[in-house]
């Protein structure tokens, strides 16, 4: 026996729409209808858009097109750069933003404007014991590679946002005791292996708690303000000063540290939330919302003076300088920043915005006696989060 649904009284208790009503939802639905079907029209007239999340064409191979994979990368390619896909995604996004409800699994959002990167709140103790002894026997693999060529290795970890700010995380989603700890496990690794490093997190604490309107890093994005970089390397300074190494560190006069400047940015985090804004295209468009979004980028730009006197960039290779720098994107900035406060020359072959905690110091491991590159000082950076992904996963530094 089956029980049949009333589904004429169901519909009967459902209001009747009025005439207008009705020409109101046809045309609304007619003119998506006709927006969606324009994507690909739209696709090969305009220009791709520019946004984050934009997947790069396919490799038209044969073996690509015998698979299949270079169709389906075609159609996510046409998807992330059409503007029908930005402007869909973006007005909903930025709909769900306004009121509290836009939830994505790369970006957690926080309290008094502050966006958390998801990574970062991530705690992973079982996987932290099982690979310790592997962490510390890759620590001595860097520090017998340096020292087999007369470098003196100091280790920069720098510590996530929601270490030195957890008291802006959600209220429904506070730090894990545990997670704010892993930078402990950082430097219990560093001093079991005798590796000489700076306490970048008790520097920074001491700092917040003294200066507690200068923000040590954006709200918006993952990376540190230049406040953050200038006693970063303050710290590096005084310790390479402590440890007997400044002798080292010759004296470069032509470096020039000019006048601090600031133009706003799209923050990396707000990029990543599927709102309508673009990367790499002037700062000065979108709504008046969005640029609200928009952060102050302030830095100090750092020059070298050539025989003619004028003031020019400074090359990433230095091969005469006793000073190397290997890191992730935080040592793009911080590099520059790191020669003004030395005043000598730094060496930035090793830097590497993909290159995470290992890309940039196996460059220079291969670079090292080439063309005359000897350098005294190897300065690493690498960030607390990559503790709990690559270090990880690392087997050998020569690999």
């Amino acid at each position: 026996m089956t029980t049949q649904e009333p589904i004429g009284e169901w519909f009967g208790a459902v209001p009747e729409w009025r005439r207008g009503q009705r020409i109101l939802a046809a045309a609304t639905g007619i003119l998506f209808v006709a927006f969606c079907a324009l994507a690909p029209l739209l696709w090969l007239v305009a220009r791709p858009t520019r946004m984050i999340s934009n997947a790069p064409p396919p490799r038209w191979e044969w073996s690509a097109i015998q698979d299949g994979s270079a169709m389906r990368a075609l159609e996510t390619h046409a998807k992330e750069t059409s503007w029908v896909t930005f402007h869909m995604r973006g007005v909903l996004n930025e709909a769900l933003f306004r009121i509290g409800l836009l939830e994505n699994d790369q970006v957690t959002i926080g309290r008094d404007g502050w966006l958390y990167f998801a990574e970062t709140l991530l705690w992973k103790p079982m996987e932290l014991a099982a690979t310790r002894e592997k962490r510390r026997a890759v620590l001595r693999q860097a520090m017998e590679a340096t020292a087999a060529n007369d470098v003196r290795l100091l280790v920069v970890p720098v510590p996530d946002r929601v270490t030195i700010h957890p008291e802006h995380l959600p209220p429904l989603r506070p730090a894990d005791p545990g997670r704010l700890g892993l930078y402990d496990e950082i430097l219990a690794d560093l001093s079991a292996v005798g590796v000489p490093h700076v306490d970048v997190r008790s520097a920074f604490l001491a700092h917040k708690a003294a200066h507690p309107d200068d923000e040590l890093y954006f709200r918006r994005d993952t990376h540190w303000s230049l406040s953050g970089q200038l006693l970063t390397a303050d710290l590096v300074k005084n310790e390479i000063a402590k440890r007997g190494w400044a002798p080292l560190v010759p004296a470069c006069p032509d470096i020039v540290v000019e006048q601090t400047m600031r133009r706003p940015m799209v923050p990396g985090l707000v990029a990543m939330l599927g709102l309508r804004l673009e990367v790499d295209v002037p700062d000065d468009r979108g709504s008046a919302f969005l640029r609200g979004l928009f952060e102050d980028w302030t830095w100090r730009p750092i020059g070298i003076r050539d025989p003619s006197g004028r003031v020019g960039p400074i090359p990433m290779e230095q091969d005469d300088a006793k000073v190397a720098l290997c890191g992730t994107s935080f040592s793009e900035s911080f590099g520059l920043q790191l020669i003004g406060t030395l005043g000598a020359r730094v060496d930035r072959r090793g830097v590497s915005s993909t290159g995470r905690s290992f890309g940039g110091f196996r460059a220079v491991l291969r670079s090292l006696g080439k063309n005359g590159f000897t350098p005294r000082i190897l300065v690493w950076e690498f960030v607390q989060r990559e503790y709990q992904a690559d270090w990880l996963e690392v087997g050998s530094l020569r690999d």
